[in-house]
């Protein structure tokens, strides 16, 4: 898998998946909440509108009852109870209905009810009738010649009479008098007339219910609901179910034509477990309360309001369609930025693992730049770390086996040296015994041919001594170590090379800060130092100065000889160890001399180096010599050898 891909699914899984879930799970638990504000608000909404439908129904029977005792009513007792035994009316009768009918009328008008107002009989005649504000005039002629407003009941009345008397005085009772309840929304109220102990007429009222009407348009609805109010009334099969209001079906309880409607049983069915509550019936939920409008009946009204379930869904509809765009969005960015991650990281991972392949290859590898993340940072320094000592490892390995080579070439010519020596100085010793005795047997006289004899003693001699430094390079000399004061042996090896200085016009400066004691062969220590001075004095111009500091350098000690001068070629550089290479002129060196003094100081477990030292403008301004050797050579055989 692309390290693009990884980082895109990395920040999916961690970030966007959890973060998705946590916003659809909020989103989950708002919507619970919002559902739990609406069922308390439409609950308080369904409390309010109870309470208002059962004050108006109490103010309603306070109402009957205050008039069922009033001073008009109570006077017009003796007539209802003449009525009621079946005797002549009194010769008041019509003056007494008269002041009644007109009592009634002006307390319908006062209180503006949508209502009608009736005095009955014992036998449930109807003696007065008011509504609507006018009083209805008696129209029809009973048996006894009492005026009645409605038709006589007649005995088909007998039980409903019977029914009447069982009221209880002095209360108001609930029933359907005059109709079979079928265009009827409210039922009858009825309070018995009692003179003395005996029942002797009943006052009625029926409501229209435009004040109900009222009540109910004035509610609130809340979430755009819509309101309904429904009877449920066991003990009258053709009421239970009905719908008496409803805001769909544009149903009012003072138009009682819409009394036909009912609600499905399914519904009627699940109202019934609970007297609050809501229920789901057509993509829609319910919120229901039950309310019991008449003190003396066991119906009860279902109270509803039809809330569309748009209402709920439709917010966090919104908000889910905002979380998925979200989503996406934030998937997309995870993208582009797993893309920049990416190639933040994929750039250096894969300059490393090109600069690993060349590396395998043995080609030049790129240094790797400091990166923004701290780890790829820290792996490019530690990748640069790892070249830069594998190059010193690979310098090392090259130099070792340089010196390798030039240990071989050195042990070649030395092979040879020592060969040639041999050969040459028995014949050189000859001929320089046989120069001087021809030197000593010339006479004076012949000063010309003495002078040639001198000349080959002196070019043999020459010669013997280039053939004793070859075969002192050629030997192994066991190294000689001792204790001496580099301070001292400094001054004392400057002396031996003073008279080819001044021949020169050189001086020597030795600085030696502190004196401190070496070991070593001292011997062959400054046979390498007077190499060393004897180059940096040919090199040196007229009247420079050749510098010699001596330096403690923690174990180790350095004797650095610097001359001013034209500096080594670089064409130059790699061959000055190398036996018989020179750069000087014919007869002023035999190009063995950086050799000895290599092999002096590798044998004191040294290094000797040569470099050219420039100034602030590159310029070559001279040659510096430096031997760097262990202070105690003795000790570090000793950690080698562990």
């Amino acid at each position: 898998m692309r390290l693009q891909q990884s980082f895109f699914w990395w920040i999916a899984i961690s970030a966007v998946l959890p973060l998705t879930l946590l916003v659809l799970g909020l989103t989950i638990y708002g919507e619970w909440l919002y559902r739990e504000q609406i069922r308390r608000e439409i609950h308080v909404s369904l409390g309010n509108i109870s309470t208002g439908i059962q004050r108006s129904l109490a103010e309603e029977r306070d109402i009957v009852l205050q008039i069922a005792n009033s001073s008009a009513v109570r006077r017009y007792l003796p007539v209802l109870q003449a009525v009621s035994r079946r005797e002549s009316p009194p010769a008041s009768f019509r003056s007494e209905t008269d002041i009644v009918s007109r009592f009634l009328l002006s307390f319908n008008d006062i209180t503006r009810w949508q209502t009608i107002l009736r005095v009955l009989d014992l036998r449930g005649n109807t003696l007065i009738k008011v509504s609507f504000g006018r009083i209805s005039p008696p129209s029809f002629e009973g048996i006894e010649d009492i005026p009645y407003v409605e038709p006589e009941r007649g005995l088909s009345i007998a039980g409903f009479a019977q029914k009447l008397g069982d009221l209880k005085p002095g209360e108001i009772s609930y029933m359907s008098l005059f109709d079979s309840g079928a265009g009827q929304a409210l039922l009858d109220g009825v309070v018995p007339l009692v003179a003395g102990s005996e029942h002797v007429g009943y006052l009625t009222t029926s409501l229209v219910g435009q004040q109900l009407d009222y009540i109910l348009q004035l509610a609130p609805r809340p979430y755009h609901g819509r309101l309904s109010l429904i009877e449920i009334n066991h003990d009258m099969p053709d009421r239970h179910g009905r719908i008496l209001y409803d805001d769909d079906q544009s149903l009012l309880f003072s138009a009682p034509g819409g009394l036909a409607r009912f609600v499905p049983d399914s519904l009627l069915g699940a109202v019934q477990d609970y007297p609050d509550g809501e229920i789901r019936e057509d993509q829609k939920t319910v919120y229901f309360s039950e309310t019991f409008p008449y003190p003396d009946r066991l119906l009860s009204w279902f109270i509803g309001i039809w809330v569309d379930d748009s209402e709920f869904n439709e917010p966090f509809r919104h908000l889910r369609y905002g979380i998925l765009l979200f989503a996406l969005a934030t998937l997309l960015l995870s993208l582009f930025v797993a893309h920049i991650g990416a190639a933040r990281i994929a750039r250096p991972v894969s300059q490393l693992v090109k600069n690993f392949r060349a590396m395998s290859r043995g080609e030049q590898t790129i240094s790797l730049h400091a990166q923004d993340t701290q780890e790829m940072a820290e792996l490019s320094a530690a990748f640069n770390d790892m070249q830069r000592n594998l190059s010193l490892i690979q310098n090392e390995r090259d130099r070792a086996k340089d010196m390798a080579m030039q240990n071989a070439k050195l042990a070649g010519l030395g092979q040879l040296a020592a060969g040639i020596g041999h050969e040459l100085n028995n014949p050189l010793n000859n001929v320089i015994s046989y120069a001087r005795l021809i030197e000593k047997d010339i006479s004076a006289g012949r000063a010309a041919n003495s002078s040639d004899v001198v000349a080959i003693r002196e070019e043999c001699e020459r010669a013997s001594v280039i053939i004793q430094g070859i075969l002192n390079f050629s030997r192994q000399v066991p190294v000689n170590y001792t204790q001496f004061d580099i301070c001292a042996w400094l001054l004392q090896t400057r002396t031996l090379v003073l008279s080819v200085a001044a021949g020169r016009k050189v001086g020597i400066n030795i600085e030696c800060a502190s004196d401190f004691t070496v070991c070593g062969d001292r011997g062959r220590l400054q046979q390498a130092l007077i190499n060393l001075l004897m180059n940096a004095i040919q090199a040196s111009e007229a009247d420079a100065t050749v510098e010699v500091v001596a330096e403690e350098v923690g174990d180790n000690y350095r004797l650095s000889i610097f001359n001013a001068g034209q500096g080594i070629a670089d064409d130059a550089m790699e061959h000055l160890f190398e036996p018989f290479f020179t750069t000087k002129m014919i007869g002023e060196g035999s190009g063995l001399g950086l050799s000895i003094a290599l092999g002096i100081v590798e044998q004191h477990q040294g290094a000797l180096l040569l470099q050219n030292i420039a100034d602030e403008s590159s310029m070559v301004i001279g040659v510096m010599a430096s031997m760097v050797m262990p202070v105690n050579p003795g000790a570090v055989r000793e950690e080698s050898s562990v």
